[in-house]
């Protein structure tokens, strides 16, 4: 895939590579690039079936992984100083830390959908579910009844259901099975990458056990819940917050 990137901040400066949600657009990191485009070098790609333009259909969690390494790697980004990954993009962190193609110091994976060996009626379920809530966020009004207006921001809100109502259903779907069904090797214990899987506590439910997998195919992950957040809405709805906690994971965990 054509890899389409947005660069903010001095090169110079470490680099922190920032991978969006489904159904996002890549500017929902906007917020979190404008308190740290001072400090760091920021590289933030559009996942496939979301680009700004020449838009494709998403394919798969691994095929992302391996593209966003091979353009990294020929453009000269053999060290990263830290991915964040939320959602979906959380999925694509996970398994770019597996390929162990590049260095990495940090990684952030901000309720991220980990592979918990689901059966075909777990997956049936969650897919069924996910393309559901999908077909409510075509529509203002049900977004509204969900009551996220609450947990969100309106302008948010908005962007998302403009955002969502491009993404082909194919896109969806092989989002939604792709996330539970993409492979994270067992051999990854030597990764030397300082991990965070982080997750709000509205969604402890759906994201401990995808926390407690990771610590278990990954050697220095660090677990923690936030108490009050829903899915991906610190990064979204409180990023001063959310710099603010990136900072302070970063510095408790240089050498």
């Amino acid at each position: 895939m054509l890899v389409e990137m947005h660069e903010y901040g001095n090169i110079q400066s470490p680099t922190i590579l920032f991978l969006h949600a489904f159904g996002m657009h890549w500017s929902m990191w906007q917020g979190v690039i404008d308190g740290l485009k001072t400090d760091y070098h920021l590289l933030i790609p559009s996942l496939e079936g979301h680009e700004d333009a020449h838009r494709t259909v998403f394919t798969t969690v691994e095929h992302n992984a391996l593209s966003l390494s091979d353009w990294l790697c020929k453009n000269g980004y053999q060290k990263i100083y830290a991915v964040i990954g939320v959602s979906l993009g959380g999925a694509v962190t996970a398994k770019l830390l597996s390929l162990k193609t590049m260095h990495i110091s940090f990684a952030i994976i901000d309720a991220g959908i980990i592979p918990v060996g689901l059966n075909q009626v777990q997956e049936l379920f969650e897919v069924s579910s996910n393309m559901f809530m999908l077909f409510a966020a075509h529509n203002l009004h049900l977004i509204k009844l969900l009551g996220l207006y609450d947990q969100y921001t309106q302008k948010q809100m908005v962007q998302f259901n403009k955002m969502i109502k491009t993404i082909t259903w194919k896109t969806a779907k092989n989002v939604f099975y792709g996330v539970d069904t993409y492979t994270l090797p067992n051999c990854s214990s030597d990764v030397t990458t300082n991990i965070a899987y982080w997750y709000g506590s509205l969604e402890e439910k759906e994201r401990k056990a995808a926390g407690e997998r990771l610590k278990q195919l990954f050697s220095n992950v660090t677990i923690k819940s936030f108490d009050g957040y829903n899915h991906a809405q610190m990064c979204l709805a409180k990023p001063e917050v959310y710099v603010a906690n990136v900072k302070k994971f970063i510095a408790a965990n240089k050498d």
